[in-house]
């Protein structure tokens, strides 16, 4: 088949190229004349519309080969086609739809990508997440994991990135794991975490792409905090700075 698809409630399957998502679900949306949405700041609402009030599955999330991603309250989860293999579409589609309803250990992939899906905050109440190149503050506290948090990120742009979407197949080799790191490479993100109760905090930048307001948290938030050092990285494109909390004056 095509590198992604839908699974549609009648048993169809629609295949396309991934970067044809996006046009494809917000063809949807405006045939349907939906009210369907959320004022967003990052990402628009179509692709969350089709998988929610759609009930569509989507075939192949992040390239993962052989995996659907099913839709339940506003998360995605990754559920293996060799679980359904053995029915026809109509019977997989519903086959999933009860898996993810009412199995306990389900696999989240993705989340909504609506602001409050991907934790958008104001600078003073961010601490630990993704800082994009126009200085969105996206705070991974909100989300189940900073992985799901870097997926849903790349996946809106992988759905209507050609280029993009070669670059992840090449380099991520499928490993959604490892999206934070396409983030701050390929797209310009700065991601920041704290640890042990905020004494300590790493940051991943790529120097050739950080954004005055990236440089600028980092200076006017971070630097004030933590003393750094730079760690040695096996991650092309991407700098790794490691910092313990300085001692507070008395």
């Amino acid at each position: 088949m095509n590198e992604v698809g839908f699974l549609l409630p009648d048993g169809k399957k629609i295949e396309m190229a991934y970067h044809e998502v996006y046009h494809f679900c917000k063809q949807i949306y405006e045939q349907d004349h939906s009210n369907f949405g959320y004022r967003n700041n990052l990402f628009d609402s179509y692709f969350d519309y089709v998988m929610q009030e759609k009930g569509y599955i989507f075939i192949n999330p992040l390239l993962q080969r052989e995996n659907y991603l099913v839709a339940y309250q506003n998360q995605y989860y990754q559920i293996p086609k060799i679980e359904v293999a053995h029915l026809d579409l109509k019977e997989q589609y519903q086959a999933l739809k009860e898996k993810v309803i009412y199995e306990q250990e389900k696999d989240m992939l993705l989340m909504e990508a609506s602001d409050i899906g991907i934790g958008l905050q104001s600078q003073e109440t961010f601490l630990e997440g993704f800082i994009t190149p126009t200085g969105l503050f996206l705070d991974k506290r909100k989300c189940p994991g900073h992985w799901v948090l870097a997926n849903t990120i790349v996946n809106q742009y992988l759905i209507k990135d050609p280029s993009l979407t070669q670059v992840y197949k090449n380099e991520m080799g499928g490993n959604m794991h490892r999206s934070e790191l396409f983030l701050v490479h390929h797209l310009g993100f700065l991601e920041v975490d704290v640890e042990n109760q905020q004494q300590t905090c790493v940051f991943l930048i790529n120097q050739e792409k950080t954004t005055k307001i990236q440089k600028e948290y980092i200076e006017n938030k971070l630097m004030p905090t933590f003393t750094f050092e730079e760690s040695p990285s096996f991650n092309c494109g991407v700098q790794t700075y490691i910092g313990s909390a300085k001692e507070k004056r008395r």
